[in-house]
């Protein structure tokens, strides 16, 4: 079950919501009827089929399956799915585009990026179909063995060629490619996270209406796409520095594949007159809110992976009197905070100072920039924090950073988070608290307190791309990896981790505190001006605090190396109902019981 957090959940899925055998998700997009489920027991007989009604790969004439009102395939020229999947990598890699390097595109077909460069590119082909493009120099060959010397080529560009290969292949192909590259290798296939039911969909859908799969669809089929996880993993391996972007979207990706395979008879000429215009960008727009079908890998050759900085743990404080802790609790107009003597309240998104006289407010001196509350939530509490400390303000040794409904706590043996409706009950298990013991354990023992990961079901990336906008967290590990190389080396936990540190919630060293909120402020405030405030519904307009969450998990993983912490996952008190948001699936405990 996937984990959605506190808030309005997003709506599920369409097709989450249908039976088994209407859920097609190619059912809306289709002028015929849609194919029935693919059932597993049956996938052998399905497959034996595809293989018998399967058509050779594509060539340059326009074949017609009769009876079916479908033109097969166009003059390869004009082929939407194709112009769709160059688009964002020509957008990314503007590099391609000098006449002064060269290029060789690993499985170019009979034209591929050819048809948007204007000098000499060379191909690696395994079939001996020939060039349709004067550009384009065909070589005929495997990936597995490539003809070529090593740094023979300033770029190599490999587009949707992955997932054609075995997955024992795979591998291998990626080191030959990065031998070939001299300054970077540009990688793009479509994604299983994302794609793979829609893929069997797909090929259940042509057998169905059509009598027919395509050979390049059987291949994606029996194959299997790879994860994102799985292309992260071998890429890390290589020690070289790398980014990674959504390249065409779901529904953006199958309306070309399906329009390409349509009889409309308008498309090729409009196709051909829109790129005597504009020869680089495609006629189906992506949504940001779409899932991605496919990604953009780029592999910059001689740049290393910055190496672990680890810092060396301060030891213990000589001065025990002066020892010291501030427990913070982050709170928004409308709401009570906490009215518990240990806890400091900080008045979230209001220009009004709490009236406890403990109270505070996220205003922020005049010569920095008040951050806006509803897209940072309690992170512009967390930026005041810190920029008192930046101007002197002394804070205390340990801070403590909780929540007005969400209260940190380390004293309690539970492996269970706990669930209360009664603010007595709250106020008691806070009570339990021992301030003295959470002070000397992360001053002393290098601790650091976080709460009991959530389980969500499926990987962080996955789950955020899920739950809210996929290009957002995108970016937001681009600019991670460009402000703050070193932790280039932990992204692999974003792709495969299934547990995450949720809630902004933590208890540590002052100076730890101060990296984790360079760490977040630097990528975060990049974020906010790359990425301007949008229309947002009220509960995805809290995008920065949600990106938060994923930092936070990769600072706590990074601090294990980096700082010698001893991260201690502890429970926390909830006060309120869960609603419809789930709590980390079954791994809480209702107090109130």
């Amino acid at each position: 079950m996937v984990w959605f957090p506190e808030g309005d959940s997003p709506p599920t899925r369409v097709t989450d919501q249908l039976p088994h055998s209407l859920a097609c998700p190619l059912g809306n997009l289709t002028p015929v009827q849609a194919a029935p489920p693919l059932a597993l027991s049956n996938y052998a007989t399905w497959r034996d089929a595809a293989r018998t009604h399967s058509i050779p790969p594509y060539s340059s004439l326009s074949l017609t399956n009769s009876g079916s009102g479908f033109s097969i395939i166009k003059n390869l020229s004009t082929m939407l799915n194709w112009i769709t999947r160059y688009q964002k990598i020509l957008e990314l890699h503007p590099k391609l585009l000098d006449e002064n390097t060269s290029v060789l595109e690993v499985g170019c077909g009979q034209i591929g990026i050819s048809n948007y460069l204007d000098k000499q590119i060379v191909g690696l082909e395994s079939s001996s179909l020939p060039s349709l493009a004067p550009n384009l120099r065909i070589v005929n060959g495997s990936i597995l063995n490539p003809p070529f010397a090593e740094a023979e080529f300033d770029f190599v560009v490999c587009v949707d060629v992955l997932e054609h290969l075995a997955r024992s292949d795979r591998r291998k192909a990626l080191a030959n490619m990065l031998h070939l590259a001299k300054r970077a290798l540009i990688l793009a296939c479509p994604i299983a996270d994302n794609a793979s039911t829609y893929e069997d969909w797909l090929a259940s859908w042509f057998l169905f209406n059509t009598g027919f799969v395509p050979n390049w669809l059987l291949e994606h089929v029996e194959n299997g796409l790879p994860s994102l996880n799985d292309v992260i993993s071998m890429i890390h391996e290589t020690e070289l520095a790398y980014s990674f972007f959504p390249n065409e979207g779901i529904y953006q990706h199958y309306a070309a594949v399906l329009l390409d395979h349509s009889s409309f008879p308008f498309i090729s000429s409009d196709l051909r007159h829109h790129l005597s215009r504009s020869p680089h960008t495609s006629l189906i727009s992506g949504s940001d809110w779409d899932k991605a079908y496919s990604y953009i890998f780029s592999i910059e050759k001689g740049q290393v992976r910055k190496p672990i900085i680890r810092m060396d743990f301060p030891g213990k404080a000589s001065d025990q009197s002066a020892r010291s802790v501030g427990l913070y609790s982050f709170h928004h107009p409308g709401v009570k905070p906490i009215q518990h003597a240990h806890f400091i309240n900080i008045l979230c998104g209001s220009d009004e100072v709490s009236r406890e006289s403990s109270g505070m407010s996220d205003d922020v001196p005049k010569v920095v920039n008040r951050l806006f509350n509803k897209r940072w939530s309690e992170l512009s509490g967390i930026y005041k924090l810190w920029v008192d400390q930046a101007q002197d303000q002394d804070l205390p040794q340990v801070v403590c950073l909780s929540h007005y409904r969400r209260i940190l706590l380390p004293s309690t043996q539970s492996d269970h988070h706990l669930l209360t409706n009664s603010h007595a009950m709250f106020y008691q298990y806070a009570s339990l608290l021992d301030v003295a013991e959470l002070t000397r354990r992360c001053l002393d023992e290098a601790v650091v307190f976080a709460p009991i990961p959530v389980e969500l079901g499926c990987p962080i990336y996955n789950h955020y791309a899920l739950c809210h906008n996929e290009r957002d967290l995108s970016t937001m590990i681009d600019i991670l990896v460009e402000k703050r190389p070193e932790f280039l080396e932990y992204i692999p936990s974003l792709t495969s981790d299934t547990r995450m540190y949720a809630w902004n919630m933590i208890a540590l060293r002052l100076e730890w505190f101060n990296d984790l909120c360079d760490l977040w402020f630097s990528v975060l405030l990049e974020f906010e001006s790359r990425m301007p405030k949008l229309h947002y519904c009220s509960y995805q307009v809290r995008d920065i605090s949600f990106l938060a969450e994923r930092i936070c998990h990769l600072w706590l993983v990074s601090s294990r190396d980096r700082l010698a912490a001893n991260v201690v996952e502890t429970p926390i008190i909830f006060h309120g109902s869960l609603g419809s948001s789930g709590f980390g699936g079954s791994r809480y405990v209702d107090v109130d019981l």
